[in-house]
């Protein structure tokens, strides 16, 4: 939501910025500048720059800001050093321009905040008095716009476009309309983007666990009951058996007498080879019950999973309140 050059003009009418005193600067996000103003007779208030692409705009902030923390520190650092503690001497947009001037005195030394509210190219732009660039919130070289060199203005059209400002409630004023306005459509965005994180969290999540619950599902289908019937053959055809043997054939009485080849260990005597047979049957057993055990657990977290989906991607009627419970999860 850019402003236009009567909405900007709007903005700055409403808020007490000449004679301020610049107390804090922050930078709460990549795109998002706030200056902490003491006025004499409006108090103390907050200004916000807003400098994302095709959302720029300035306005008083009273509702926390949204946003991504940022790791952009330099030109923040700048700023507290040039014009923390300043004074504001004049505060202004530039002709129909959509660049705000606010001219800082600190000590004696002047400094220039220009601030370009171009939906495409917006930039805020710290200079000495005279204009030249101490340093810019994105320093873009193609434009001239790096230390050291001289802040330029866009030329006047000579058949400038005719703009409204957009209809708001006169009882709070244009400040607190955009605010709003702004917040909303933020707080959307902010929600929608964090549902998307969260469904990609949640399936992959779930789809790890699905994995593994078909993976023991296959498993657990072995109980070591066969396991204990080739134990019972094996028992009862000892005779069959000589040192060595790597498998014996003989009658599987538990299916019909039909002729079954069983593997041995040819390294354990004849007479061992059916307590063998006993003990991985006993030992699939335990198996099987561990697994029963992980596939129960492994269900209730997916239904976890499924009720939490539902927690957090069912629209609310406040989307802050979602918005937080997304980012906390």
């Amino acid at each position: 939501m850019s402003l236009n050059w009567k909405e900007i003009d709007l903005i700055l009418s409403e808020l007490s910025l000449e004679q301020g005193r610049i107390q804090k600067v922050s930078q709460v996000s990549f795109h998002t500048l706030l200056l902490e103003i003491f006025h004499p007779d409006a108090g103390r208030w907050t200004l916000g720059i807003f400098l994302a692409q095709n959302r720029c705009r300035i306005h008083q902030v009273t509702l926390p800001v949204t946003g991504k923390r940022s790791t952009q520190q330099r030109f923040m650092q700048l700023l507290r050093s040039r014009i923390t503690g300043g004074r504001i001497v004049r505060a202004a947009q530039i002709d129909q321009t959509r660049i705000v001037e606010i001219c800082i005195d600190r000590s004696g030394e002047r400094s220039v905040l220009y601030i370009r509210l171009w939906g495409g190219a917006s930039n805020a732009v710290l200079c000495s008095e005279k204009g030249v660039i101490i340093d810019a919130c994105w320093r873009r070289p193609g434009r001239g716009e790096v230390s050291g060199e001289p802040f330029s203005f866009p030329e006047q059209s000579s058949s400038p476009k005719t703009y409204e400002v957009r209809p708001f409630p006169k009882e709070t004023g244009f400040n607190a309309y955009i605010e709003h306005q702004c917040r909303t459509g933020e707080i959307i965005q902010l929600k929608e983007q964090l549902r998307g994180q969260a469904k990609a969290v949640l399936a992959d999540r779930e789809s790890s666990l699905m994995s593994r619950l078909s993976s023991m599902e296959a498993q657990v289908l072995d109980d070591g009951s066969r396991t204990k019937e080739l134990a019972d053959i094996i028992a009862a055809n000892l005779h069959l058996i000589g040192p060595g043997d790597a498998s014996v054939t003989a009658e599987d009485f538990y299916h019909g007498n039909a002729s079954v080849d069983i593997p041995l260990d040819p390294k354990i005597p004849p007479g061992e080879q059916a307590q063998a047979y006993y003990r991985r049957a006993k030992k699939q057993q335990r198996t099987r019950k561990h697994l029963l055990e992980d596939i129960e657990n492994i269900k209730r977290q997916l239904e976890e999973i499924s009720r939490k989906r539902q927690e957090l991607l069912t629209d609310r009627e406040d989307p802050e309140q979602q918005v937080q419970l997304l980012r906390e999860y």
